[in-house]
C-alpha cells in the first residue's frame, strides 16, 4: 500500500483527493493507497444524502464563516476541525472479497481500526454500522464510496477537538444510531487519549502499511486533476445544497 502526502488548508481540495484517488484506482492507474489530512478551519461537511436544511445549523455556520461542504460518500454530517484526524484508504474489493458487502465490509475494516487504537486502559469498540467509540461515545466514523473494483474508505478520529463545537453547528442526525440514545452531540461524542502521531501510527498498522515508509506527494497532473475536481464540484453551491 502506497502511503501518499496532499498538502492544503481547503476542505473542499481534501474531499476531491479522495475522488481522484479512487478514480485513478478504478481507472488502473494506481494501486492501494492511504494518506492523512487535518483541517484547522471548522467545516460541515454532509454525505453524499445529507438534507442540509435539516442536518446543518446554518445560521450559526454563516455567523461564524464556517464552511458547508458534501463529500462524495455516504454517510452523516459531520465537523470536522483542528483535533480531528482524517484519514482515506483506498482499497482493491477485487483482492479483498471480504469487502464486496457494505455491512461486511464495516464488519471488516472497524473492528481492525479499533484492535489498533485499543492500548492498556484503552479499548476501541465498533458500534453502530462504521462508527469507533470508547466508553460508549463516539470517537470516529466512516464512510464509503464504491466503484466497480476500488472502494474508498474514510473517516475522522477524534483526538483534541472542541467538542461544544458541534452542537453549535450540526443538527440533529436524521438516522442515527441506537447507541447513541438520543444524546446531543458533546454528550455523545468524545476524544480519544491519544496523541496525533500515535493515531497515524494505528491506522497505518491497521491497514497494513506500517514501518518507515515515506509518503509520496501528490504533484504535477494528479495536483491539478484535485484542483479543478475541487472548483468544479466540490466548491459548488449546485452539489452541496442539491438537496
Amino acid at each position: 500500500m502506497e502511503l501518499v502526502s496532499f498538502s492544503s488548508g481547503d476542505p473542499a481540495a481534501h474531499l476531491a483527493c479522495d475522488e481522484v484517488l479512487l478514480l485513478q484506482a478504478e481507472a488502473g492507474r494506481r494501486g492501494e493507497t492511504l494518506r492523512f489530512g487535518e483541517i484547522a478551519q471548522p467545516t460541515v461537511v454532509m454525505g453524499v444524502g445529507g438534507v442540509w436544511r435539516e442536518e446543518v445549523r446554518t445560521d450559526a455556520c454563516r455567523a461564524d464563516g464556517v464552511p458547508l461542504l458534501r463529500r462524495c460518500s455516504g454517510g452523516g454530517t459531520v465537523l470536522i476541525a483542528r483535533g480531528c484526524l482524517n484519514y482515506s484508504v483506498i482499497l482493491d474489493m477485487g483482492r479483498r472479497p471480504e469487502l464486496r458487502s457494505v455491512r461486511a465490509s464495516y464488519g471488516c475494516i472497524v473492528p481492525g481500526l479499533a484492535a489498533a487504537l485499543s492500548r492498556d486502559g484503552v479499548e476501541v469498540r465498533h458500534a453502530g454500522l462504521s462508527d469507533l467509540a470508547l466508553g460508549g461515545r463516539k470517537v470516529g466514523g466512516s464512510a464509503q464510496k464504491r466503484k466497480r473494483r476500488w472502494l474508498l474508505h474514510h473517516g475522522t478520529l477524534l483526538y483534541g477537538m472542541e467538542l461544544a463545537a458541534l452542537d453549535r453547528y450540526l443538527g440533529r442526525p436524521v438516522r442515527p444510531p441506537d447507541y447513541r440514545r438520543n444524546r446531543p452531540h458533546s454528550a455523545f461524542v468524545t476524544n480519544l487519549p491519544h496523541g496525533r502521531d500515535e493515531l497515524m501510527r494505528a491506522v497505518r498498522t491497521a491497514f497494513g502499511c506500517a514501518g518507515p515508509v515515506a509518503p509520496t506527494d501528490l504533484t504535477g497532473v494528479l495536483s491539478q486533476q484535485v484542483a479543478d475536481l475541487a472548483a468544479r464540484k466540490y466548491r459548488s453551491d449546485e452539489w452541496t445544497c442539491r438537496r
